[in-house]
């Protein structure tokens, strides 16, 4: 029960984190202050102290997904998006497996395809990239199920704790308007 319980704290501080970076790259105009910056890092610090292998596996998922859209841009290392991707991928399998980075990317797979099923009508609105959008609802939709489903296999427990954080985290009442 314990276990459980930390590994929803560490969920939960990650997802914070991973709101945050993804809100502060997806703003014309940075509205947040610096004292942001340092309650972002507090949250992830506290996220690792807690559960280290599932907090890595879950933020290097996010950043990977969110180089998707780009995979040939050249990065500040003066390498394309690809390359971090699979760098991310590598440093994943060594410090946790191949069960439980696999696990991180169904599940973060799941949760990029709910946010943007949900965010479907907004971001077609705004020009903005949403997986919904370019396949469909109803492809979307059964693509969020056979991820979601196949995180299942792989940890059942976090896999709804994941999802439910981040519906929590992203329809809270800090983020966006939502007219889905």
């Amino acid at each position: 029960m314990l276990n459980a319980i930390s590994s929803a704290v560490a969920i939960m501080l990650t997802g914070i984190v991973i709101k945050f970076i993804d809100d502060l790259l997806d703003e014309d105009e940075l509205s947040f202050n610096s004292a942001n910056y340092i309650y972002c890092l507090v949250c992830i610090l506290l996220a690792c102290l807690i559960n280290l292998k599932l907090t890595a596996v879950l933020f290097l998922a996010c950043y990977s997904f969110g180089m998707m859209d780009s995979i040939f841009m050249i990065l500040p290392t003066n390498v394309p998006s690809w390359v971090e991707i699979l760098i991310s991928i590598f440093i994943a399998i060594i410090a946790a497996g191949l069960a439980l980075t696999i696990w991180s990317y169904l599940i973060i797979g799941s949760v990029q395809l709910i946010d943007d099923l949900f965010d479907q009508k907004l971001d077609l609105e705004e020009g903005r990239k949403n997986i919904a959008v370019w396949l469909g609802f109803e492809r979307a939709a059964l693509l969020f199920l056979i991820f979601f489903y196949s995180s299942l296999i792989f940890q059942p427990l976090l896999s709804v704790l994941v999802l439910s954080s981040a519906l929590i985290i992203s329809h809270g009442n800090n983020g966006r308007e939502r007219n889905a």
